[in-house]
């Protein structure tokens, strides 16, 4: 079975290539060389190419049975949403059920943030101004596209994630190694919006 990650050099991406590699064949795909340097270096093959690009996305996905999609599409100079990124997040959920298989399955990883602090109330309603209203977006564009194309889409609704190469990890044990006071804010009869990576790989 082939995997490809789309967004493989960022944080979830990166890890979840690594795990999965003796599973399956894992094809990370990244925009640059750069991108997948540090995945190349660990020994796993990386594809180059911008999904979101018609020509680019049929050359890179035309063999493959799974993608998950682990992108977050954002202006580089304001880290919000802008017209220009919400196309290219579209673009690239279309063409991913367009240009794979007939019986590909499609992954979104989206968030539990999707409906703001009415599922997730430990975290600011406006942490990142427009990311709830673009996470709904991007899933309505996954549903109307695994009807259009008769193919499996699942959108996984992550919470925080946390691993061995998460920053949320880091930071905790940065916190611990200087033998501070740790305080998680959290009503323990309430759900855990917390997610470890390992869980996200097994599903």
């Amino acid at each position: 079975m082939k995997i490809a990650i789309i967004g493989a050099n960022g944080n979830v991406g990166t890890e979840l290539s690594y795990l999965l590699k003796n599973d399956c064949q894992v094809i990370p795909i990244v925009r640059n060389r750069i991108g997948g340097a540090f995945l190349e270096h660990q020994g796993i093959k990386c594809r180059i190419g911008d999904i979101s690009n018609p020509e680019s996305a049929k050359k890179i996905l035309s063999d493959i049975d799974v993608v998950i999609n682990s992108t977050w599409i954002s202006d580089r100079f304001s880290g919000s949403q802008n017209q220009t990124s919400r196309l290219i997040g579209k673009n690239i959920i279309e063409n991913c059920f367009r240009y794979t298989k007939q019986n590909a399955v499609i992954i979104y990883l989206s968030t539990v943030r999707a409906f703001s602090d009415k599922v997730d109330p430990t975290t600011s309603k406006y942490w990142q101004p427009r990311y709830d209203v673009e996470k709904r977006f991007l899933e309505k564009i996954m549903r109307k596209n695994s009807d259009k194309y008769k193919k499996k889409g699942i959108t996984f609704r992550c919470g925080h994630v946390f691993g061995e190469g998460q920053p949320n990890t880091k930071a905790i044990r940065k916190q611990l190694s200087k033998k501070e006071k740790l305080i998680v804010e959290a009503n323990p009869n309430d759900a855990s919006n917390i997610l470890h990576i390992i869980t996200l790989k097994a599903a």
